[in-house]
């Protein structure tokens, strides 16, 4: 069938995928302590520390809603639409993660962390503030701050 909008084939199986590669940078003991102690108080800072400490992805905490958050059951569930992976993904929350959720103020807003609409976007600036007050001897990316593991590059 031939309409207005409408094409024959599937143009995304033309497209060029990105290969998965593992990254070599990972940051160690001394540059996270460094980083923590450089952070300030606000989301930023509320964030990175919570990507130390629970290994997720940046915009699954900065996208963080209070209705993924239970704090009796020290947890943060997200659901499969939120994940790299497309699975309901469940992370237990240390004391100290919990300590910075318990912190932060709701004012009836979705989201834990940001303002307006969304959750938190103001990475590039906030980012080069850190690389100022804590500069490492090699430079590093948010993605850094997780394990080692596969990803992909975009």
């Amino acid at each position: 069938m031939h309409a207005e909008g409408y094409a024959d084939t599937n143009v995304a199986l033309q497209t060029n995928k990105n290969d998965e590669f593992t990254r070599e940078r990972v940051l160690d003991d001394i540059e996270l302590k460094t980083i923590w102690k450089a952070l300030t108080q606000g989301d930023f800072g509320d964030i990175v520390k919570l990507l130390i400490l629970t290994a997720q992805r940046r915009e699954e905490i900065s996208g963080l809603r209070w209705s993924e958050v239970d704090l009796k059951a020290k947890a943060i569930s997200l659901p499969s639409e939120r994940t790299k992976n497309g699975r309901p993904h469940r992370i237990p929350l240390s004391q100290p993660a919990l300590t910075i959720l318990k912190a932060r103020q709701q004012n009836g807003r979705e989201y834990v962390f940001g303002v307006g609409e969304g959750g938190f976007s103001g990475w590039s600036k906030s980012k080069k503030r850190l690389d100022e007050t804590a500069p490492l001897a090699k430079p590093w990316i948010t993605h850094d701050l997780l394990p080692q593991r596969s990803h992909r590059h975009g």
